[in-house]
């Protein structure tokens, strides 16, 4: 995903979902998108990598949909700093390793949130 995409900085609404991107999210990217209010949606491509920390700084987001990829690695612990964050999707995915209790904890308005199809391990928070 191409760091073009940091010209777009007032965006409250992205939806870049079924089609057939590939390569990695970008950190500077989504640093950019730091005011994203609604929806953030790359679901359904082919995106691989780690999710970046930089998603802890989209403060105001309330969706955020990065489902149905090729993401490897760990839940960013940056998550809990999205306080409005309703819903959370990364199913399909291939992450891994333990889900942190702060992310139920600390999101107090999160009312949906997959995590299927992935190859977490642990206890459940």
């Amino acid at each position: 995903m191409g760091d073009s995409l940091t010209k777009l900085n007032q965006l409250i609404l992205i939806d870049l979902s079924h089609n057939y991107l590939t390569g990695w999210i970008s950190g500077s990217v989504i640093s950019s998108m730091k005011n994203m209010q609604i929806y953030l949606s790359f679901s359904n491509n082919f995106l691989t990598g780690n999710i970046p920390n930089e998603f802890g700084k989209m403060e105001m987001a309330q969706d955020i949909d990065i489902s149905n990829n090729n993401l490897s690695g760990g839940i960013p612990v940056t998550i809990p700093n999205c306080k409005n964050l309703q819903s959370l999707d990364f199913s399909g995915n291939q992450l891994s390793g333990g889900v942190s209790d702060e992310i139920f904890t600390t999101l107090g308005v999160l009312s949906y949130i997959n995590s299927s199809r992935n190859q977490f391990d642990g206890k459940i928070p």
